[in-house]
């Protein structure tokens, strides 16, 4: 749907707000209390009236019978509170903040008198949640602008919540953080009450993304294509135990609130740049004695809001544009100058040697172990990829009248990259995701105690990937004439190398993908007050429309060696056809909950969430495949076409309950217990994206000849004249030598058990201490296991989704807030945590049960791929005071701050594997080895980056069964750690207030990201049969992946753990 089309959504939009009879108030505030009397007796019939500061726009509630008055749909910001009662005075609360999803306690108690007479206090609220047991973590706008913030995206605040772990982003798993032993694929996110979760991945499989379990990343590695930071209003993570209107996922309820426009014009401009001049190099580099990579971040734009009709009608406007040249290092091998003028070197294989970049002439060719030369030569190159980020929205904010209000908001964020060094760096990878979106809600008072909201949300984002080769090093690039047999081309089909003894040996050339991702929210609920009840019930209804549309035709020889590829014999030939095809997914959620205010010092929230995730099916393309038979490989058969791929389940009812109860009531040293336990739900369909990959039936097929296979594999290089090249027919018959994904027909939606029990601790009317134990178990979690129906007279390799897998999670949490005062704002977090599971991710990537099937269900049982022990965030403003004269002295030291992000962590778990075992079948199996007794699992010395190896002499390959296959090693999963990291971020900024303004004014900063230049690792090499097995190979930064081409999450350059980074930046504030 072009843009053109969004006007006709918004018009569809209007009316379906003049029908919405219901709402969910999710990114909403509540304000409820009591109304006393001076000797402390409840007043009924108080009228309650919260007006917002800055749009003058008002709501209103009366306290009932039993003197409680309770206001919902609040958007964030300040509020004065206005009650007034026959025969008291007119009492008024002011400077109330009201943050995203708060529900805030304040009580009033009256004075005898006339009311015209009116009583002003401030509004105290504690910082400790007296109100809900939910465990989360808020981050208010002030907050945001001060910090430094690496990106200008809220991946960082995420990172300040407790129990949020980093995790490595790939192509099959790109949610990149996990909450409380939970998947990062069970993040939800929302902005203004809609799904985020419209992440589309520009590769030739959509994996996680195709059922929405990620967010939107950009290409430039960072979250502001969804919203910039300066049209960040709030930001709120929930992560245990949440109330039954949130859900969908387990895993982290990421909550962002958009700016809206206010009765005062106000905006910003602003410019954030970065120079490689100013930063340290790469550890790697440095090491090398390469120069650093020209590294150039602009980040610039600006806000704009303000009334149309005073307190009435408000907009506001948000621009971002991103260009980064970003620095790589990458060490690989290329093929050797004498090889290439060697004479028997053939004409045919000349033009593949010489795609790769030439080595210096001055570094030696490598040797193997005798002596003899490899034909390689170490190539190392440093060199910065291209992104760039347009970023707009607007969004409108209308007061219909005093019961009836409506905002709209519009999105549009195309992104490109520009990239090499994943494979051969004379392979460049281009890639563009653009991002659309619409947004529009209603929020409804008919009565004052009733309250209804409604959203509704439209998005589009288009994601396409391709990749030639170039002349990068002195490479010389193939014509298409060489690579694709008539009539296919790079532009609809790919070809490319993968050389195994070769770093960085494999390339590729031609489409990738050309994807698509649309999605329909609509959120509705109600809500209304009945004594002390607060009752509220409501349903989100979910549909992506996710278009897949890979490359057509694939051809890839394999080589084991280099030396193979010069004596024409490649190990074997994959062939393979692909046909797009478009996938229906749906959700469905509705809930009932009641918060009971049992008495002024507990609150009871509890009730039901039913959740319903409908098996996918093809709105076009082929039906997906089911199976029957799915328990026994040897007879496994396809089910009849049409066939739903599993049944959907209908009796997901997630129980929730939770309670807070005020200890000590004490002005500003409250001390409140929480606690909470339910049932969460995951979705069933996470990895319903692996089905739509290349190669696997009935959207693709896929050959392999091969001297073991049924067809040899023809001489190379290939007479594209004979017929064993051409596609693959996708049909029943090529399943054979081809692959099927399938899911268990009798799939169930996972199923998580969250408890926390935490005492939160006032210290003062700004400062609050809260300790927590939080748990959470889960149970017949989504696995796929790899495999080859060997026997099968119809099947060959495939890929199953199961019930297979289990995880339990325990942890203590402590956080600090303090509110900004005295010129002082903090947010401190520490988890000490323990995660186990059977497999961490319910994708292939998660490397578990990888082509070698156990009937021990535990014998992957071990630490979580994500299980940190111990992690730390801490984040302060100092607004350094003004000197008191009016001198020189103030002129030049007033209107200083200083901002830090502190982050540590101990090490995560590494993998361990080996791929350099073949099962009797001849095809690869992925086990782990086995542990030679008495050897150490380390090695300690300078020589390695970061000081430690893993000892390989620790391990050898595993043994093998009667049948000579091989056996899982004796080494269990994630013994091996990596390293621990710590970084700290800093930040000066002087403020320079235009004409002697304070809402005008000049903000000059200079951000130090890393600013000691700690050296940060990732993680060693697992893989066993690899030439770098144990050692770390790159900074963390780069380790955690992300932004490069279809890996989504962040971007290196804004990761924890790279070298340090400087940027200054110019704002003007009015």
């Amino acid at each position: 749907m072009k843009r053109v089309g969004i006007g006709v959504l918004s018009c569809l939009a209007v009316l379906l707000f003049l029908y919405a009879s219901t709402a969910r108030p999710d990114e909403l505030a509540t304000v409820t209390g009591y109304v006393t009397d001076p000797g402390g007796l409840r007043i009924a019939g108080a009228k309650v009236q919260a007006t917002n500061v800055e749009t003058n726009v008002s709501f209103f509630g009366e306290s009932n019978g039993e003197g409680l008055f309770r206001i919902g749909g609040l958007p964030v910001g300040s509020y004065r509170i206005v009650i007034q009662k026959t025969g008291f005075k007119t009492t008024v609360k002011q400077g109330l903040e009201l943050h995203v999803q708060d529900i805030v306690a304040l009580n009033f108690q009256l004075e005898i008198g006339s009311v015209a007479e009116s009583v002003t206090v401030a509004a105290e609220v504690s910082l400790v949640n007296t109100e809900s047991a939910a465990v989360s973590t808020v981050v208010d706008h002030e907050f945001v602008e001060n910090l430094p913030i690496n990106g200008r995206g809220f991946q960082t605040l995420i990172a300040l919540s407790p129990g949020v772990v980093l995790t490595p982003a790939n192509q099959t798993d790109s949610g990149q953080f996990s909450v409380n032993g939970q998947r990062s694929s069970t993040n939800y996110f929302t902005v203004d009450g809609v799904s985020a979760n419209v992440g589309v991945q520009p590769t030739p499989y959509l994996s996680q993304t195709a059922g929405g379990s990620t967010p939107g990343f950009s290409v430039t590695g960072g979250t502001n294509n969804l919203v910039s930071e300066d049209a960040l209003q709030e930001f709120r993570i929930q992560t245990s135990t949440f109330a039954p209107e949130f859900g969908r996922t387990p895993g982290a309820q990421v909550s962002i609130v958009t700016r809206s426009g206010t009765n005062q014009f106000h905006g910003a401009v602003f410019e954030f740049l970065r120079n490689d001049k100013l930063d340290a190099n790469d550890w790697f580099a440095d090491r090398e004695k390469l120069a650093k990579a020209e590294e150039r971040i602009n980040d610039f734009g600006g806000v704009f809001g303000g009334p149309i009709v005073g307190n009435r009608t408000f907009f506001f406007f948000s621009y971002e544009g991103q260009r980064l040249r970003l620095p790589q290092t990458v060490l690989s091998t290329v093929p050797s100058i004498r090889l290439r003028n060697d004479p028997n070197t053939s004409a045919g294989v000349l033009p593949f040697l010489n795609l790769y970049p030439l080595p210096l002439s001055a570094t030696p060719e490598n040797t193997d172990s005798s002596g003899n030369q490899t034909g390689q030569t170490p190539f190392s190159a440093s060199f910065s990829n291209q992104y760039t980020l347009n970023a707009t929205s607007f969004r409108l904010d209308h007061r219909l009248n005093d019961r009836l209000i409506l905002f709209g908001r519009y999105n549009y964020a195309p992104t490109e990259a520009h990239e090499r060094g994943l494979g051969a760096l004379s392979n460049l990878q281009n890639t563009r995701v653009d991002a659309e979106t619409l947004t529009m809600g209603l929020t409804w008072t008919p009565t004052v105690v009733t309250s209804n909201e409604f959203r509704f949300n439209y998005s589009r984002v288009k994601a396409n990937n391709s990749s030639r080769m170039d002349n990068f090093g002195g490479a010389v690039p193939p014509q298409d004439s060489i690579l694709f047999p008539s009539p296919f081309s790079s532009t609809d089909s790919t070809t490319g190398f993968a050389i195994f003894d070769m770093q960085n040996g494999g390339w590729s050339t031609g489409k990738g993908a050309n994807n698509l991702q649309r999605q329909f929210n609509i959120v509705d609920s109600f809500s209304f007050q009945k004594g002390s009840h607060a009752l509220k019930f409501g349903g989100d209804y979910r549909r992506l429309t996710p278009k897949y549309d890979p490359f057509s035709y694939e051809l890839v020889p394999v080589f084991l060696g280099l030396n193979d590829l010069v004596s024409e014999n490649p190990f074997e030939v994959i062939l393979e056809a692909n046909t797009g095809a478009t996938v229906l997914f749906r959700n469905l959620g509705l809930f009932a909950q009641d918060t009971w205010k049992v008495m002024p010092r507990l609150t009871l929230t509890y009730g039901l969430r039913w959740d319903a995730d409908f098996a996918p099916k093809a709105l076009n393309g082929p039906p997906l495949a089911a199976v029957t038979g799915f328990n026994d490989l040897s007879t496994m058969s396809l089910a009849p076409a049409g066939t739903p791929i599993f049944a959907t389940t209908y009796g997901n009812v997630a129980p929730r309950i939770g309670a807070a109860f005020q200890l000590r009531q004490s002005q500003n040293w409250e001390t409140v217990l929480r606690a909470g336990f339910g049932f969460f739900y995951d979705l069933a369909t996470a990895q319903a994206g692996d089905l739509l990959q290349f190669g696997n039936y009935p959207y693709g097929a896929n050959e392999t000849l091969c001297s073991f296979c049924p067809s040899p594999a023809p001489s190379f290089p290939f007479n594209f004249s004979d017929p064993a090249l051409r596609p693959p027919p996708i049909n029943v018959a090529s399943l054979q030598n081809g692959a099927l994904g399938a899911f268990d027909p009798n799939l169930k939606l996972p199923r998580i058990y969250q408890w926390n029990l935490s005492v939160g601790q006032s210290l003062g009317a700004k400062q609050a201490l809260t300790a927590s134990y939080i748990g959470a178990v889960g149970r017949r979690l989504i696995q796929e296991e790899l495999d080859f129906a060997n026997g099968n007279p119809i099947l060959g390799f495939v890929q199953l989704a199961r019930n297979a897998a289990t995880s339990d999670y325990h942890s203590l949490q402590l956080q600090f807030q303090r509110q900004m005062s005295k010129g002082v704002q903090v947010l401190a977090s520490y988890t000490f945590s323990h995660s186990i599971d059977t497999a961490s991710s319910g994708s292939t990537g998660g490397n578990t049960n990888l082509f070698v099937r156990g009937d021990d269900p535990n014998i992957n049982r071990g630490a979580s791929d994500f299980d940190i022990r111990h992690s730390f965030s801490g984040a302060l403003a100092y607004s350094i005071p003004v000197p008191r004269n009016k001198g020189l002295m103030r002129a030049a030291l007033g209107h200083w701050s200083i901002d830090n992000i502190v982050q540590a962590r101990s090490a995560p778990p590494v993998f361990v594997l080996d791929t350099n075992v073949f099962r009797t079948d001849g095809n690869s199996a992925v086990l782990r080895p086995n542990l030679v007794p008495g050897q150490p699992l380390y090695l300690y010395g300078p020589q390695y980056p970061g000081g430690k190896s893993f000892n390989r002499a620790a391990l050898t390959d595993p043994g093998t069964d009667a049948s000579g296959n091989q056996l899982q090693g004796t080494l269990g999963r994630n013994v091996f750690r990596g390293f621990g990291a710590w970084q700290w971020d800093f930040a000066v900024r002087r403020e320079f207030h235009i004409h002697g303004k304070e809402s005008t004014r000049l903000q000059f900063r200079s951000e130090f990201f890393n600013i000691l230049n700690h050296p940060n690792f990732s993680a060693p090499v697992g893989d066993l049969a690899s030439p770098n097995f144990g050692v770390s190979t790159q900074v963390l930064s780069r380790g955690l992946g992300g932004s490069s081409a279809g890996a989504g999450g962040f971007n290196s350059v804004f990761q924890l753990g790279g070298p340090r980074s400087i940027q200054f930046a110019l704002k003007l504030l009015f």
